[in-house]
């Protein structure tokens, strides 16, 4: 589970840690070369003002490291330790710009150009600022940046990277941005990161080609409208209410839900662990809005397709041909949710429907873990210990059940929570 925390008026330590965190994540990066001259203290110096230009005026969202979840917003340590900041996001919102207002500039501005060598603060200048502003101009426009928000700097700890944690905070950011009415705007420099932005609704408004000492690279601005990246980012993370007054309907399960990993594992949920599926499966069921209209949660529908078909499997492969009711009821778990008839011309309707649906909806999550080669194989091998990103499972689940306590003794809410 990826838990975002904002991060209001951090201590000098906490500081220091972010500001050790963004060099290590950005070594090497060409651009941040550029603009601090290839040296590590003149890095530190930029970052540390960035971090601080951004707790002044701007906001700063952080994820600490897992085992460290403890942490509560506002609190400063756990057993006297500062817990480890592993991944960050600093944004301005609308209205406020970095670096602009004379507060921000005290806080170390005129020590980071003068630790500069004259060429390099030509070169920022003459060729980058120089390029970036016009971009801006012949694109969205200044304005635009000033009634956006605008992340500065978003960063993961290497040892931390590719569990989802900057996924988990471009959508707090847009999010937030949502509920403020305001468009995001960033700029980036690289092929990897552009589609990095553009798989979260960003579009690339313009580019150019900036060239120095060190490379050439392509400087892009890009753009997130929240009008329309709004319905992208709900049913993508931040779900929430979007009830129709016309008709009792609801698209998407209203919560907060971060990403999680999964480790493939073949003997997680064994076909015959009976007592594992049924904690799985129980459930599923909430009622919302004024008329506490019910529904069942596609998630849960996937599972008991998924157990429905489990449940067809044992009964063939334990009694070929025997379809009776006796049979079925001999293996048929309690927790089971209502199907239709235990004829067998029932049980292949139902089955057909569930792999029409599984198929579907392996369709509409398109995971896309890469799968290797083995040497003797000439299909890809989903191993054992391979690591897949997933949103939480965990916090749906919890959203579910809270709900559902609330709806004691009702129909499709009265049968009973596994745990």
């Amino acid at each position: 589970m990826v838990s975002i925390q904002p991060l209001n008026d951090p201590t000098d330590a906490q500081i220091e840690q972010m500001v050790q965190m963004l060099v290590r994540a950005h070594t090497g990066l060409i651009l941040v070369d550029m603009l601090t001259d290839s040296d590590i203290s003149i890095q530190e110096t930029w970052h540390r003002l960035g971090v601080r230009a951004t707790a002044l005026e701007g906001r700063i969202w952080v994820v600490f490291e897992p085992s460290d979840t403890g942490k509560e917003a506002g609190s400063q340590e756990i057993g006297g330790v500062e817990p480890e900041i592993v991944s960050a996001i600093f944004g301005f919102g609308p209205g406020a710009m970095p670096l602009a207002s004379e507060a921000q500039k005290a806080l170390g501005l005129v020590e980071y150009l003068n630790s500069l060598s004259p060429e390099g603060r030509k070169w920022q200048k003459e060729v980058y600022h120089a390029t970036a502003g016009k971009l801006v101009e012949e694109s969205v426009g200044k304005q635009k940046v000033v009634d956006s928000w605008v992340p500065i700097m978003i960063a993961t700890d290497p040892a931390h990277q590719r569990r989802g944690y900057a996924s988990a905070l471009i959508r707090e950011l847009q999010g937030t941005a949502t509920g403020d009415g305001a468009d995001v705007f960033l700029a980036t420099f690289s092929d990897e990161l552009e589609l990095f932005y553009r798989s979260f609704g960003f579009d690339t408004k313009a580019s150019a080609e900036i060239t120095s000492p060190l490379g050439s690279w392509t400087h892009r601005v890009m753009l997130w409208d929240h009008e329309s990246g709004d319905r992208l980012v709900r049913n993508r993370w931040r779900n929430e209410w979007m009830w129709s007054p016309s008709e009792d309907r609801q698209e998407v399960l209203p919560g907060l839900f971060g990403e999680a990993s999964l480790v493939l594992n073949h003997s997680a949920m064994s076909v015959s662990d009976k007592v594992q599926w049924v904690k799985e499966t129980a459930g599923g069921y909430v009622r919302l809005g004024e008329k506490h209209t019910p529904f069942g949660v596609s998630f849960y529908h996937h599972l008991h397709c998924w157990n429905r078909i489990r449940l067809d499997y044992l009964l063939h492969s334990r009694a070929p041909g025997r379809w009776n009711e006796t049979r079925l009821q001999h293996i048929r778990e309690p927790q089971m949710i209502r199907g239709p008839g235990q004829n067998i011309e029932d049980h292949i309707d139902h089955d057909d429907h569930c792999f029409q649906y599984m198929a579907l909806a392996l369709l509409c999550r398109a995971d896309f873990t890469m799968l290797p080669f083995s040497d003797e194989a000439s299909t890809a091998d989903a191993a054992e210990s391979q690591l897949h990103r997933c949103r939480d499972w965990t916090q749906v689940r919890d959203v579910i059940r809270k709900n559902w306590s609330q709806w004691k003794n009702e129909p499709y809410t009265d049968v009973k929570i596994v745990t």
